[in-house]
């Protein structure tokens, strides 16, 4: 389970999908600790394809074939209005369950509703939702990959 991984991101919602002007969103995941069926590491989201900003950590389980884990990001992201809008609080968590099938981990994800507070005002999130897939980059053979993808 340790090592590299290479993967992107769907949104199930194709409204969502189009104002972030990308097919997929590419991150990077490094699962650096893999002890007892739990581990831990670190993902950073593509941002020319649209994903969040920062370098986030990633926290999960795996029972069997079965992935689960959470994606928690630095910096909070929206799409507002068809831009990306930033703000200096933590992005909701992210969670994300999925199958392992030979050197690929595929599954789905979701953003949970709730309220953020910005300064005086709040910001309520609607529920988020998709798919995405990875493949360990020592085996990644098929990933289709944007070119300037690193």
């Amino acid at each position: 389970m340790e090592g590299k991984y290479k993967g992107y991101y769907i949104y199930d919602n194709p409204k969502y999908q189009q104002q972030i002007n990308h097919d997929k969103t590419f991150f990077n995941i490094e699962i650096t600790e893999f002890s007892n069926g739990e581990f831990f590491g670190f993902v950073e989201d593509d941002i020319d394809t649209g994903g969040t900003p920062g370098k986030g950590i990633i926290k999960g389980e795996k029972n069997g074939n079965n992935v689960f884990f959470i994606k928690e990001m630095p910096i909070a992201a929206f799409i507002i209005n068809g831009k990306l809008k930033t703000y200096k609080k933590k992005h909701p968590k992210i969670y994300y369950k999925g199958i392992i099938t030979d050197n690929n981990i595929e599954g789905e994800w979701k953003i949970k509703s709730g309220f953020i507070m910005l300064g005086l005002s709040f910001l309520f999130g609607l529920k988020v939702s998709g798919t995405w897939m990875m493949e360990n980059v020592e085996s990644a053979k098929t990933l289709k990959t944007s070119p300037d993808y690193r």
